[in-house]
């Protein structure tokens, strides 16, 4: 799963939102975004935290890396950001 905001892109990989602490706190240009995970479907979704849309891509890593080859990779070793919404 990837998303593109204001030219910047990132991954999550679903084999790393897996193995972290769920939900994922991520920022991506300035935008604060939360990232769920459900282990037993094996799918994710992103909410904006400040309520602006951003669309996610749900594609294959080569098709997705081919356009965007600068993307960052979301890593479960990665801490989370401070949001200030609850961890539920």
């Amino acid at each position: 799963m990837a998303v593109l905001i204001d030219g910047q892109a990132k991954a999550w990989p679903y084999s790393e939102l897996a193995q972290s602490q769920l939900p994922v706190w991520d920022k991506l240009a300035g935008i604060e975004l939360k990232i769920s995970y459900n282990r037993e479907s094996k799918y994710a979704t992103v909410e904006v935290i400040n309520g602006e849309p951003v669309a996610v891509s749900y594609s294959y890593w080569f098709a997705w890396a081919s356009f965007f080859p600068d993307t960052q990779v979301y890593q479960a070793t990665e801490q989370k950001i401070e949001s200030g919404l609850p961890d539920k």
